[in-house]
């Protein structure tokens, strides 16, 4: 019983609040699904791709440049180091010369932005601002609605803003054939990809947070269970950026977190048919006092 709510407006902004973070689990959930497809593409891409990007070194002669030797003079060879600019030139020719390549190219970009967008929508539009609500509900929510305030508007934000920039300046670099400028762009993407990153973990937190409230007030045990989910996903995901365990701790941290979802769903929808039939009693109309007759 939700014994805790005093009052129709706090019902209310609980009951918006819930059903505004389900709608965004549930656009978060499509979205999974549609990035999934796009895994797939890019995966189909990558073995259609024959050319890899790589550095090539081949040796030139270097005229008017003689040593003598015992037997005869000779000619010391120089090397020479092509540049990851023209390497990259020859990669995007030969698949603007493939039309098959060039529509995998499209499918896949279109499929990421399509999962991108919706992500943004899920977080932007109805998780952080469901989650605001039931701080508003109560102030055992504050925190954790902070937390993921902080963490999923501006950590994805910032996410976004670093690949904006990278592709803008990876453009321009292979444009202007600058190394110089990939070497800043490393650099540059990498601290803001580590602050996006450490933003991120903290609003996956508040939900850990928002998860473990919902099952002291609900008592469905599916909280408590999405509670630990959450924090086993969360140190899948660090153990991530280990070398060669790391892209396979991915996949599977990447496939729980899907079911995470699925549980969130599901038991938000439980605690929405709770609180539309817990009754709220009236506060009872104040009478004046009537002075007794004489």
């Amino acid at each position: 019983m939700l014994s805790w709510i005093q009052s129709t407006e706090s019902r209310e902004l609980y009951i918006r609040g819930l059903k505004q973070i389900r709608s965004g689990v549930l656009i978060i959930l499509v979205a999974s699904i549609i990035s999934l497809v796009a895994a797939g593409l890019l995966f189909l891409l990558l073995v259609a791709l024959v050319t890899p990007v790589q550095w090539r070194v081949v040796t030139e002669v270097t005229p008017g440049r003689v040593v003598p030797i015992s037997g005869g003079n000779t000619v010391t060879p120089r090397i020479h180091i092509y540049r990851v600019e023209d390497s990259l030139r020859e990669f995007f020719n030969n698949i603007l010369k493939s039309p098959n390549v060039l529509t995998l190219v499209a499918a896949t970009v279109i499929t990421l932005l399509v999962s991108l967008i919706l992500s943004l929508i899920g977080y932007w539009a109805r998780l952080v601002p469901g989650a605001r609500r039931l701080g508003r509900a109560s102030r055992e929510f504050t925190t954790a609605s902070t937390l993921i305030w902080i963490g999923y508007f501006w950590g994805y934000l910032t996410l976004l803003l670093v690949i904006l920039i990278g592709l803008g300046v990876l453009a321009y670099t292979i444009v202007t054939e600058s190394t110089i400028g990939i070497l800043t762009a490393i650099i540059g993407i990498s601290v803001g990809f580590i602050v996006a990153v450490i933003l991120v973990i903290i609003g996956h937190i508040g939900l850990i947070v928002l998860a473990y409230k919902l099952y002291e007030f609900e008592k469905i045990t599916l909280y408590l269970i999405i509670a630990i989910l959450l924090i086993v996903v969360l140190i899948s995901t660090l153990t991530g950026f280990i070398p060669y365990v790391g892209p396979f701790m991915l996949i599977g941290t990447s496939i729980l977190s899907f079911i995470t979802w699925i549980l969130l769903y599901i038991a938000l929808g439980e605690s929405i048919k709770r609180a539309e039939s817990q009754q709220v009693p009236p506060t009872p109309p104040a009478t004046s006092q009537i002075p007794p007759s004489l």
